[in-house]
């Protein structure tokens, strides 16, 4: 015997539960973004709403600084050295409907973004640069990272903060057993 009836009347339920107001609490951390009809975006700001689940949906997008782990990544500096290299970068996304616009809608998960660009900025960097460059002025490495990271990561409404290395080694045994 097949249950079918079961999902139809889950999908009723969830018909008659979409026609009621429905509210939506943003908090000062957040913002809100809201699709109208799917066709109009309105960002909100921290605050409690009401909205039609037939009509509208709320997304809500976190502006407060925040901390990302890169995830390791093996580099091969100029002069030929292979290191481990780990990283973080410290944002916020910029509170301005554009950056919110562009962080919250334009972007399918802005974390990954962050991620991706933030560790190809950081694998360019290493591989431009001899080892010795990058381990012995350890705080002017991170001021130039701080530096290309905020100017890539500019353009999805994202203000960096702080970029930096928190592990650059080297050596066989680490390379080929893993850190």
């Amino acid at each position: 015997m097949t249950f079918e009836w079961i999902a139809w009347l889950g999908n009723l339920i969830k018909l008659f539960g979409d026609l009621i107001p429905q509210r939506k609490l943003i908090p000062p951390t957040h913002r809100g973004i809201k699709y109208k009809k799917m066709k109009h975006i309105v960002v909100l700001d921290a605050g409690c709403y009401w909205y039609w689940p037939w009509f509208t949906e709320i997304h809500t997008l976190c502006i407060a600084q925040q901390t990302l782990w890169l995830e390791e990544q093996d580099v091969t500096t100029s002069d030929g050295h292979v290191v481990k290299v780990r990283g973080t970068v410290t944002f916020k996304i910029r509170d301005t409907v554009e950056a919110v616009t562009t962080a919250g809608v334009h972007t399918w998960d802005i974390l990954d973004q962050i991620d991706d660009e933030a560790m190809a900025v950081y694998c360019a960097y290493i591989g431009e640069n001899t080892f010795d460059h990058a381990r012995v002025d350890r705080s002017h490495t991170n001021a130039q990272l701080t530096d290309l990271v905020r100017e890539r990561l500019d353009e999805y409404g994202v203000e960096v903060v702080r970029a930096q290395m928190t592990s650059f080694a080297s050596g066989l045994p680490l390379l080929h057993l893993g850190g």
